[in-house]
């Protein structure tokens, strides 16, 4: 994931995510929707997303996995099933996957939410690639939207919602030295131009 700190970079940017970079989120989805993870590593994203099951915001939340997927997956399917965050709206499927080879979704699918790798490399074709698609929520460095390199995809982001630095590693006293966001990107019509804006939540948790 590209994230600065003092230590040794972990192997492939294996970073898993952590229920307080999930928090923000929770407040911007559906309390009600379908939804596939295709950078789900070890699952903890997954994990996060299903702890908030129940809550209520203004209706029962609701979050339903229908796949989980990785590149390298270092997990067990049983993994996801024995876990007591789970239940039944949690898809059992998980599958070792690229991302790219995704090439459409079931129709009832509503968003893929994801913590990408942060290489621009992966990380831009991935931006296009997944929108193209479905709705994409993707976390990763907030400095990245004042950047040149992202004037080409700012086109496709609808809403940013700030989180702020997140402790990656468990137990760590510190956390990453970048700030982060939720983006939301989704397909835009060539034709439509550019985007002229994109709401933006500032941090509240």
């Amino acid at each position: 994931m590209g994230k600065r700190s003092n230590f040794v970079r972990r192997e492939r940017d294996f970073y898993p995510t952590p229920v307080e970079a999930v928090k923000p989120l929770i407040h911007h989805l559906p309390y009600r929707f379908t939804y596939i993870e295709p950078c789900s590593g070890d699952g903890a994203l997954v994990r996060a997303i299903g702890s908030f099951e129940g809550v209520s915001k203004g209706g029962s939340f609701c979050p339903i996995l229908e796949y989980a997927s990785d590149v390298h997956l270092p997990w067990q399917v049983t993994s996801l099933k024995d876990d007591e965050k789970f239940n039944c709206n949690n898809a059992l499927h998980a599958y070792q996957r690229d991302v790219f080879d995704i090439e459409s979704v079931e129709e009832h699918v509503d968003f893929f939410i994801t913590n990408p790798p942060w290489n621009r490399d992966i990380l831009h074709p991935l931006i296009n690639h997944l929108s193209s698609i479905r709705p994409t929520w993707l976390l990763f460095d907030a400095d990245w939207m004042h950047t040149k390199q992202a004037q080409p995809y700012l086109s496709r982001c609808t809403k940013i919602i700030s989180v702020g630095r997140v402790k990656w590693i468990k137990d760590s006293k510190y956390t990453g030295k970048d700030n982060c966001c939720w983006y939301l990107f989704e397909d835009v019509p060539e034709h439509s131009g550019p985007q002229v804006s994109v709401d933006f939540y500032g941090r509240f948790v």
